[in-house]
């Protein structure tokens, strides 16, 4: 009983104090003329202000942030710097398969050697965008492909490392299974092993660009873009809006096709001649005459 009186007494404590602090506060706004409505016309008001102040200076454009530039500028930094920091490593495996490193880069599209063709214009990408969790026998089918193909623009594109760029070796030990298929084969007693290794190697070019996957909006993998106009400042990302001189038009086709029927349903999209052309060599007999003269 005496706790039911406890919880009573304290309830009325409560409800008292609300009111000895709310009721003279009403009565002397009420006295001197306050119209409550006033506050919410004001909050209102200064939305308004708000909003016209943002179209006026521009202030939903990131661009007119009078600190873009410098934002730009860091980001890019940021990026060169991984490219810095991870490019040695990359080299160094070159190095060790093909016994150089300087002409096979993993950013710039330029050809390894005499035997990548030019099917592209130098502002034209072939982009097969892939991830690990798509089936090695995918992999395989679109490394044989661009294999036969051997153009310096075409490249497969991860959207990161395997396990977190921290560490690249797991991404490159996967890669050596699509690029060396055939490695167990190299005699490395003999002192040729590194010529025998650059023969076994495929002509696949694979990077990793999580901003090639954002700017052409990948959602799903396997997919291929054919994009044109193509014209970067220097040789960071192509998926950096930054680094582009141009807005570049592409056409992209998603699925798990082969190559050859995916570059006709791009060629159906874009009317782009050059598309034919590589559709031909890929179904190019490999015993054919032409085929013969393009192999070893």
């Amino acid at each position: 009983m005496n706790l039911k009186f406890f919880f009573l007494f304290l309830l009325a404590l409560i409800i008292g104090s609300f009111f000895y602090a709310v009721i003279p506060f009403v009565f002397y706004s009420v006295a001197h003329g306050a119209d409550f409505s006033d506050l919410t016309g004001a909050v209102v008001k200064q939305q308004e202000n708000a909003h016209l102040l943002k179209e006026k200076t521009g202030a939903g454009n990131i661009k007119n942030n009078p600190h873009y530039s410098q934002m730009h500028q860091r980001a890019l930094k940021s990026y060169l710097k991984f490219k810095k920091n991870q490019i040695p490593l990359y080299k160094q495996f070159r190095q060790q398969m093909y016994g150089h490193s300087e002409q096979q880069n993993l950013f710039p599209f330029t050809p390894i050697d005499k035997e990548w063709k030019h099917f592209l214009r130098s502002d034209e990408r072939l982009y097969i965008f892939m991830s690990s969790s798509v089936p090695l026998v995918t992999w395989e089918n679109y490394a044989q492909s661009l294999d036969k193909l051997r153009e310096a623009n075409a490249v497969m594109v991860l959207r990161g490392c395997i396990g977190g760029c921290q560490r690249i070796r797991p991404t490159l030990a996967f890669l050596q299974k699509i690029i060396f298929p055939h490695l167990e084969e190299v005699d490395f007693s003999r002192p040729d092993w590194q010529e025998q290794v650059k023969k076994k190697a495929r002509h696949v070019q694979v990077w990793i660009d999580p901003l090639l996957f954002r700017y052409y909006d990948i959602t799903e993998v396997p997919c291929v873009v054919f994009a044109r106009k193509v014209n970067p400042y220097i040789g960071a990302s192509e998926g950096y809006k930054g680094n582009l001189k141009n807005r570049p038009q592409y056409w992209k086709v998603c699925g798990d096709w082969r190559l050859d029927y995916v570059l006709e349903k791009l060629y159906d999209k874009s009317n782009a001649e050059v598309l034919k052309r590589m559709v031909k060599e890929l179904r190019k007999s490999w015993w054919s005459s032409e085929a013969k003269s393009d192999y070893r």
